[in-house]
């Protein structure tokens, strides 16, 4: 057992940061951390390969998703699949959210980014090199 206690603490950001992102814990199946937006502020993250859920727990704002709009506070619990665009907007308190990742944050994305590096790898040595193809001759036509 692991008992993260700093999880969900509004964290403002460093600097001239739009928000703050401290990661609590990876395993190999999830990670988990906090997200922090500061009041007025700008969630500027972009679509994840991995499923999420949002814990709030402080603050206020309104989630902007492809599938649609929802006023979140203390207490809202939010899925967000895979690939969907979403974006906290009207931040009118600190927002500090438990966020969950599964798998882990970035682990599609790199088995991705490796699965095509491996394709394109084999189909550029599968092909025949412009040498060895202008070198052959061609099949002789029927008499």
């Amino acid at each position: 057992m692991q008992v993260i206690a700093e999880a969900g603490r509004y964290t403002p950001p460093a600097g001239t940061e739009a928000n703050d992102w401290v990661v609590h814990l990876n395993t190999a199946d999830l990670s988990l951390g906090t997200y922090s937006i500061p009041a007025g502020g700008v969630d500027d993250q972009t679509p994840h390969t991995e499923d999420e859920i949002y814990v709030v727990q402080a603050g206020r704002a309104t989630l902007v998703t492809t599938s649609g709009i929802e006023d979140v506070g203390p207490g809202s619990v939010i899925y967000v699949p895979a690939g969907e665009s979403h974006k906290f907007t009207e931040i009118t308190e600190d927002l500090a959210m438990v966020v969950v990742f599964a798998p882990p944050y970035g682990s599609r994305a790199r088995r991705l980014k490796l699965y095509f590096a491996e394709r394109t790898v084999v189909a550029v040595s599968a092909m025949p090199s412009l040498a060895s193809s202008s070198a052959r001759s061609l099949p002789s036509s029927p008499a």
